[in-house]
Formats: structure tokens, C-alpha cells, sequence
């Protein structure tokens, strides 16, 4: 006999997943940003003018495309770090960018 059962839509899963974590972090609040592009002076500034106290309870999902310099990343990260309870990244094309530093991208992930 084939066990059969409904399969749950993407918004269940996106949902349930979604609650599951802000419970177990007891976050009060989700954002979500991407395509922050920091190699951008205004986008950077953008980024570090955001008023601090207003995200401490929020969780933030960052997905992709902050920059293709490690360094920039990486002080992007600090920035937010700062900011927000806790912050997840999911990396973009731009963030994998290979430029010279990195033999491929799974490394510079790495």
C-alpha cells in the first residue's frame, strides 16, 4: 500500500519554519532585506544610518547580494550584528563573486 499524505503549501512550511524560529529566538519581529549592495557609498551609509534601538528584539534574514568584498561584508555584518538580536545570512550571486582572493566561491563561503 502507498502511504499517502497532503503535502504542505510553501507558505506552511515558510510559515511554520518561519514561527518555529522566532519562538525558540522569542524575537519580536522579522525583517527581511537583500540587494543591500554596500560597494555603494549611499547604500552604505543606508546601512549604517538605520537608528539603533528600534531592531534589538527583531530578528533580521539578509539575503544576498550585501557585496563581493569580503571586507565589505564583513563590516556590514558588524554593523547589523549591533543592531538587531540576531541576524541570518543567505548568500547572492554578488557575495560569491570570485575576484582574485579566493581560488571559487565554495571557499570564499568558507
Amino acid at each position: 500500500m502507498l502511504y499517502q499524505r497532503r503535502l504542505a503549501s510553501r507558505q506552511e512550511i515558510l510559515t511554520e519554519t518561519t514561527m518555529s524560529a522566532l519562538r525558540q529566538i522569542r524575537a519580536g519581529r522579522l525583517f527581511a532585506v537583500s540587494d543591500l549592495h554596500v560597494d555603494y557609498a549611499r547604500n552604505r551609509d543606508w546601512v549604517a544610518g538605520l537608528a539603533r534601538g528600534n531592531y534589538e528584539d527583531s530578528v533580521l534574514l539578509l539575503a544576498g547580494d550585501v557585496s563581493h568584498r569580503l571586507e565589505r561584508i564583513r563590516e556590514t555584518f558588524a554593523i547589523l550584528k549591533t543592531m538587531f538580536k540576531e541576524v541570518f545570512f543567505v548568500p547572492g550571486n554578488h557575495d560569491l563573486w570570485v575576484t582574485g582572493d579566493h581560488v571559487d566561491s565554495l571557499e570564499k563561503l568558507r
